[in-house]
């Protein structure tokens, strides 16, 4: 695997800059520097990095909490928020955004790497449940369908000898209705 793809979006050049050249010394690639929350989503899409660090006041229609939203939503990437701004009224509004981070400006190195890192690992451990998930649904989907399809009467009891299953099979053999 290739190094980490970083995405920054950050409307002040001289702090952009900085992260990016904190971030290729620490190993990661930066693919591009946005200003502005449209112009985030629509890298997002383009670049489809591993990380993006966001900075919660941008120039343009969309802050970055909003980007943040569309990004998680469209294309799933984790989202690091990156900010001056530690008020109650921001940290409440960034919460449904789910971000994977939020740091404070200045940014101290090791604080970055530390919250990739761990963004890195959540988003992964995320997308292997995701994948449970689904293979866990498709299996019940399966078993759903193989039983309600068998000729054979299929049933299971609890430790009470009460039935918590019944296939259709075993409703017609038994005469009765499905409570």
């Amino acid at each position: 695997m290739g190094k980490t793809k970083i995405l920054i979006v950050e409307d002040e050049a001289i702090v952009a800059e900085e992260i990016k050249t904190s971030l290729e010394m620490m190993g990661y690639s930066v693919t591009s520097i946005v200003k502005t929350g449209e112009a985030a989503v629509q890298k997002a899409q383009q670049d489809r990095p591993d990380v993006i660090l966001m900075d919660i006041r941008l120039k343009g229609q969309m802050d970055g909490i909003e980007a943040a939203e569309r990004i998680r939503s469209r294309f799933g990437n984790p989202v690091i928020f990156v900010t001056a701004y530690a008020d109650e009224e921001k940290l409440n509004r960034a919460k449904p955004a789910l971000p994977f981070g939020y740091l404070l400006k200045p940014i101290q190195d090791r604080d970055l790497k530390v919250t990739i890192e761990m963004a890195l690992y959540a988003a992964k451990v995320d997308a292997e449940r995701k994948s449970a998930e689904e293979a866990l649904r498709e299996s019940e989907e399966m078993l759903r369908t193989i039983t309600d399809t068998a000729l054979d009467s299929i049933f299971c009891k609890d430790i009470n000898r009460r039935y918590t299953f019944v296939n259709p099979s075993m409703i017609q053999l038994m005469d009765c209705t499905k409570a």
